[in-house]
């Protein structure tokens, strides 16, 4: 519910306000936990992708210092149901 309230008109939002959702989505799709890497993300960490027209096409994620190993990233590409 704290999403529908919050994040479901995503054509006022600002481009902070993207990233927030972003990295709330995506914590509830995986199995990453908040104390995990997913959990030094930071909104500086969300870049959005856009085609020629400027429409969302993807977002990639980056993050920095993973507690094992390298800097690492995932593109994720976007869902065609509005709605989220």
């Amino acid at each position: 519910k704290y999403i529908t309230t919050n994040f479901s008109d995503n054509t006022s939002f600002t481009i902070n306000k993207l990233q927030q959702k972003t990295i709330l989505l995506l914590c509830i799709a995986t199995m990453w936990g908040s104390r995990s890497d997913i959990g030094t993300l930071q909104t500086r960490n969300v870049r959005f992708k856009l085609d020629n027209d400027a429409y969302l096409t993807g977002v990639i994620l980056f993050i920095r210092a993973p507690k094992e190993a390298q800097q690492k990233h995932s593109a994720l590409g976007t869902l065609s149901q509005k709605s989220m």
